[in-house]
């Protein structure tokens, strides 16, 4: 039986019935969505893998099943994040340990023990769909209506000259000036980005996840950015360590790469232990 794990999204997915959906339960990567990340430089944008890893574990959101990537990409980022951190201690563990450089760049490395779970308090109560902020410039106040960036708009501004700018303009849905007059979502996203980044943050707190961190050879302070699917691809993603399980698998117990691959990656680490023992 595979294992499982239950995570509460602050937003959710709505359903056909028109609730919006909010727990999601996820299941134990296995040796196929190993390959997957072992493939993704240079042919996945990171976004485009974390959307088909989330795809592949989720065995339902609520009441919604099966789950498909065309609605793990329509989850806000923040929601993502939850999946992956949650999927990243039911695949690697309670505790992580991540090498990360001193924040004041100082050229030492830090050696940090991360407990995903820890991450996950429990979310607010989930938002409206559409926001809306008023900003004042010269000229007076504008309108903005914006809606939470999601999955599908990581996707498309991975691809763009600019991510950070495209990711916004992609979620503005209306912006006008102080008199009544529309301007596009590029130069509202220009103009207005550092209140649009502000009000994201606040809404999705979760798509950005920070721990502190003191460098222990001068002593400096900071931040380290939390990325779910950073650890899963440091973790996981040496193709090397998948393939040599395998060819040690199928040595030992003559099975095929498929039914390798399609093992929990902490089923065949036993299965491997085991050979050993063995074979010892």
């Amino acid at each position: 039986m595979e294992e499982r794990t239950t995570v509460l999204l602050v937003h959710g997915a709505v359903g056909n019935d028109g609730l919006r959906h909010r727990e999601a339960e996820l299941c134990a990567l296995t040796g196929q969505e190993e390959a997957l990340l072992a493939a993704c430089p240079g042919r996945l944008t990171p976004a485009d893998c974390a959307t088909a890893l989330l795809a592949a574990a989720t065995r339902r959101i609520g009441g919604i099943a099966p789950v498909s990537a065309e609605m793990v990409a329509g989850l806000t980022v923040g929601d993502r994040e939850r999946m992956l951190l949650s999927l990243t201690q039911l695949t690697l563990g309670e505790t992580i340990e991540l090498v990360l450089p001193c924040p004041a760049a100082c050229g030492a490395m830090l050696e940090i023990e991360l407990r995903p779970g820890a991450l996950l308090d429990a979310p607010a109560d989930p938002e409206e769909p559409e926001h809306v902020i008023w900003t004042g410039t010269a000229e007076g106040r504008w309108r903005v209506r914006f809606r939470l960036p999601n999955g599908h708009d990581q996707q498309a501004a991975a691809r763009a000259a600019d991510p950070a700018l495209a990711l916004i303009a992609g979620c503005i849905l209306e912006c006008r000036d102080p008199a009544g007059m529309a301007i596009t979502p590029a130069e509202a996203a220009s103009s207005f980005a550092a209140p649009l980044g502000n009000a994201f943050e606040q809404l999705d707190p979760f798509a950005e996840t920070v721990a502190a961190i003191t460098c222990t050879s001068c002593g400096a302070e900071g931040a380290a950015l939390i990325d779910g699917f950073a650890i899963l691809h440091a973790g996981l993603g040496r193709g090397e360590g998948l393939f040599a399980d395998t060819y040690r698998m199928a040595r030992a117990y003559h099975w095929s790469e498929r039914e390798i691959h399609a093992l929990p990656i902490a089923r065949r680490k036993r299965y491997l232990a085991l050979a050993d023992q063995i074979a010892a």
